[in-house]
């Protein structure tokens, strides 16, 4: 309901919440691995990921790209239609080797193209309509849709392998359930043991914060500690009926997000409530907060950025450009990167297009004030 042209009444989901959801958390970390190691843009990713990637063998690398890339972390989620299985990895894996390979496939590929993560991110466009037997009968048809909808380098040469996959339903459902189940049982269920009670004592801490009456960007902010209001559009996130918030110790400062019609998963940071802090000792996630954007600041380039915007109150993405003569992707990896740990704030101007970008003091305060608290204590 809007009055007038400026005011809209702010959403607010059914239900927002922050659960321990092993299978998100799982797939959105091995999402993780088919990135270059050391590559900047992904800066305070947990090391336990570049380890993984690079123990990987070159197959098996290449199969986690078309697997988690091609058929996406939505599609593998929502292939399973069980969500009281998606606290326990092993139970999943047995739920979707049962799972018809053709059901399989088509969900993969409903959520590949109507992509829940595509529909609330700002400045994402949504793919073409287009009838899914179309694809699927035609192979150079469904290559030319994913060339001239994904337009992403990463996927240029998996192209005819992932639309080789779709076309082949019991190798699709095979090659998926090989990965995830290697990964797993080699990798990563000895790490989730290992980390599941701090993401426990996050959980349980966030039971006690009440967001029933908090308009719904001030509610992620409480729990992420990031603005996503430049990220999401408020009137798809309000479609939602559960915004689900799942503590993750492994994508660093990042926020991952993915879902289906009704639920949104939204996978951060693993941070203990602002008003535990008063109380309570620094905990070991919050460690891993300060370690990350500890490594932020270890760069001279993004510390010297900073430095500017701090200086003049506010700079758009071309103010950075053309002060440091650097090219538009270094400005945008090292403004993503302040941005991602929170040192900075971005804004829209009216054209709805040119970014600006000023100082988080709230931020820098928590962050100066952790440190102090860690030290002294």
């Amino acid at each position: 309901m809007t009055f007038g042209l400026n005011h809209i009444i702010a959403p607010q989901p059914v239900g927002i919440s922050v659960q321990s959801k092993t299978v998100a958390d799982v797939l959105a970390t091995i999402g993780l691995l088919p990135r270059q190691g050391g590559d900047e843009r992904h800066i305070g990713i947990n090391e336990w990921v570049d380890r993984v990637r690079l123990s990987l063998s070159e197959d098996l690398l290449y199969n986690t790209t078309l697997v988690i890339w091609g058929l996406g972390i939505e599609g593998l989620l929502n292939a399973v239609d069980d969500p009281t299985v998606f606290d326990d990895f092993s139970a999943y894996l047995q739920k979707l080797s049962n799972v018809n390979p053709e059901k399989f496939r088509d969900t993969c590929l409903h959520w590949f193209i109507n992509s829940a993560y595509r529909r609330v991110l700002t400045e994402a466009t949504p793919f073409e309509t287009v009838d899914m037997s179309d694809l699927l009968e035609d192979r150079a048809f469904f290559i030319d849709y994913v060339h001239r909808n994904v337009k992403k380098n990463y996927l240029e040469d998996a192209t005819v392998a992932m639309v080789d996959l779709y076309l082949n339903p019991q190798q699709t459902h095979q090659l998926a359930l090989q990965v995830l189940t290697d990964l797993w049982e080699t990798y990563f269920c000895d790490e989730w043991t290992r980390h599941q009670r701090d993401i426990q004592r996050v959980e349980e801490a966030f039971k006690h914060v009440d967001t029933t009456n908090v308009p719904t960007f001030e509610a992620i902010q409480m729990i992420t500690g990031r603005d996503l209001r430049p990220v999401f559009r408020p009137t798809e996130l309000s479609q939602f009926e559960q915004l689900i918030f799942v503590p993750s110790t492994h994508n660093g400062p990042y926020v991952v997000w993915f879902g289906n019609d009704t639920t949104l998963y939204v996978i951060f940071t693993a941070r203990m409530p602002a008003e535990v802090h008063t109380t309570d000792k620094i905990d070991k996630p919050d460690i891993n907060v300060l370690i990350q954007r500890f490594k932020a600041l270890s760069d001279d380039n993004r510390v010297t950025v900073l430095l500017a915007i701090r200086e003049h109150g506010e700079l758009s993405t071309q103010d950075i450009i053309e002060q440091f003569d650097l090219n538009k992707s270094a400005a945008s990896r090292y403004l993503g990167q302040l941005l991602a740990n929170g040192f900075i704030l971005e804004r829209r101007d009216t054209d709805g297009k040119t970014k600006f970008y000023s100082i988080n003091d709230d931020v820098i305060d928590e962050f100066l004030q952790s440190i102090a608290h860690l030290l002294k204590s």
